[in-house]
């Protein structure tokens, strides 16, 4: 939920742009560059900011009320934690409640035509949801994003070969000689984020083929040429800190492709591109 003031109107909404754009006294979209800052770092947002000037996100376990003219947001304290159980089913009593609760909510999902499809990480919280779902016996199959050396994928296989599921791998674009990554550039990657979902997820998530990166994977990285923007020391893999300044025009170098680099200061300094050309803001 989305909150905006302006002298005559409180706005509230469940789209951030919206809100935004209804609280504008002109026809246009102004992008809160210092809260971006957080996204460009991070890759999401860290508070209630958001992309928009002006529309800040309610915190959670909060509640805002217009009445009378006034706007109101009040905030519900966490519940305080308990003391540790001491006894098994002491424990397993504690756990019982919110566990109930979690399988009922994935309970409805048997009921759909076809199984559920998850995408599993080696992280806690899909694992949690793989869980639920076979506790739930709710059918389902599950995908994993990354290569078969990746922690991710190796994980998720061991989980669903231990429930008996369907797991799906997908690998990211390489290139031809599969020796490199291909992603998209972080400026145009914060782009779509914005355009999409209104900054309201990561802009590292989702990767095409727009750059090279240099360091990682095993075995000697080839040396990257004078001229290219992720050079570092002769011999060695490009340097993973941002030049403080970097030249409006890069010569050309065959390991680029004739590329001329990412724009200064971005995060793509320890990255060597494969695109043609420098890239545009905002992009097409």
């Amino acid at each position: 939920m989305f909150h905006a003031e302006t002298p005559d109107l409180y706005v509230v909404g469940s789209r951030a742009l919206l809100v935004h754009l209804v609280a504008q006294p002109v026809d246009r979209v102004d992008h809160d560059l210092l809260a971006l800052q957080t996204m460009v770092r991070q890759g999401f947002f860290l508070s209630d900011e958001t992309p928009y000037k002006g529309v800040s996100a309610l915190r959670p376990s909060s509640r805002i009320t217009v009445r009378d003219g006034v706007r109101t947001i009040t905030g519900t304290p966490l519940p305080e934690a308990a003391p540790a159980p001491a006894t098994g089913r002491a424990k397993r009593a504690a756990i019982g409640e919110p566990a109930n609760a979690l399988l009922a909510n994935v309970a409805p999902l048997r009921d759909l035509d076809e199984p559920v499809n998850l995408a599993l990480t080696g992280g806690r919280d899909t694992r949690i949801l793989a869980a639920l779902l076979h506790a739930a016996r709710v059918p389902f199959r599950v995908t994993t994003n990354g290569l078969d050396s990746h922690p991710d994928v190796i994980i998720a296989r061991e989980i669903a070969a231990r429930l008996k599921v369907e797991h799906t791998v997908i690998a990211p674009p390489q290139t031809a000689e599969k020796d490199a990554v291909l992603v998209e550039h972080p400026l145009s990657r914060a782009w779509k984020t914005l355009r999409t979902c209104e900054g309201m997820t990561s802009a590292t998530r989702r990767c095409c083929a727009a750059f090279r990166q240099v360091g990682g994977g095993p075995g000697p990285a080839p040396p990257v040429p004078p001229g290219c923007p992720g050079r570092g020391a002769p011999g060695r893999r490009a340097a993973a800190r941002p030049p403080a300044r970097r030249p409006a025009s890069v010569p050309p170098c065959t390991r680029c492709r004739g590329g001329t680099g990412p724009p200064a200061g971005s995060a793509a300094a320890a990255t060597v591109w494969s695109a043609p050309a420098r890239a545009r803001w905002p992009p097409p």
